[in-house]
């Protein structure tokens, strides 16, 4: 991965999966830009765009960002597919802040959002702040796929949020970096990232968009399917000690 002009030390770090986001790549750098430049409570900051071997113009419109914000924007390519839980993975082993924020490139994440999530982590000292759709501020309110998903991670994890299968969050990164995800485990951080000793989990409420360009990868009733039999496996991993490493404490 090329080297950022960022200048050390970085407080955040966004961390942005893409595969063939090429349309929605510079409207989601750009209003993450304005987002942070005038957020006043971040020393410095940076944003990892990971290339999943996109079949589109991703990779050379991601390489045009990092040519034109080199002191914002991080770039990396994976050769073959790996899925979301490789980005984040990738994503986490190169992060250099202490707090990592994990956000779709689709533009249904609004950025405009992110400094809810990061006043609960640096200024009230929350380890990871998980989001909701807030029907409240004219947001969704959860489908029934996601309710049954959200009642399973209770029983199963005693998850202490309303929604902890989103994948717009912040965590510290020491809870991740070096964590090897398999099957779809990209989808439960939080009980993976309390098994490695996380103890202060917040939620904030956030108004969601819509897929700026593209179609969408999800498909609810495939992961209704999957989600119960993954959480069982995953639980049956966390039993067994898999991700019982112990945090990496950040340089």
């Amino acid at each position: 991965m090329p080297e950022a002009s960022t200048p050390n030390p970085v407080d955040v770090t966004l961390i942005s999966p893409v595969h063939n986001e090429a349309l929605n790549l510079p409207p989601l750098v750009e209003r993450v830009i304005a987002v942070m430049e005038r957020y006043p409570h971040a020393q410095g900051w940076e944003m990892i765009l990971v290339d999943d071997n996109s079949a589109d113009d991703s990779w050379k419109v991601m390489g045009e960002l990092a040519a034109q914000y080199p002191n914002y924007v991080r770039i990396d390519h994976h050769p073959d597919r790996r899925g979301q839980k490789g980005c984040f993975v990738t994503g986490f082993a190169q992060a250099r802040g202490k707090l990592s924020i994990v956000m779709d490139a689709d533009l249904q994440v609004l950025p405009e959002e992110l400094p809810l999530l990061l006043d609960k982590a640096l200024l009230e000292g929350y380890e990871m702040v998980c989001t909701y759709n807030d029907p409240e501020r004219g947001g969704r309110h959860r489908g029934f796929v996601s309710q049954i998903g959200n009642m399973f991670m209770k029983v199963l994890f005693k998850s202490p949020v309303r929604d902890a299968g989103g994948n717009f969050l912040a965590v510290e990164t020491r809870f991740l970096r070096g964590v090897q995800l398999i099957e779809n485990d990209q989808r439960y951080l939080l009980p993976i990232s309390v098994r490695r000793g996380l103890k202060k989990i917040a939620e904030v409420g956030c108004v969601f968009g819509v897929r700026g360009y593209g179609k969408s990868k999800y498909n609810k009733w495939r992961k209704t399917l999957s989600g119960f039999p993954e959480m069982l496996a995953l639980k049956r991993r966390l039993d067994e000690g898999f991700y019982d490493q112990p945090p990496v404490e950040m340089k």
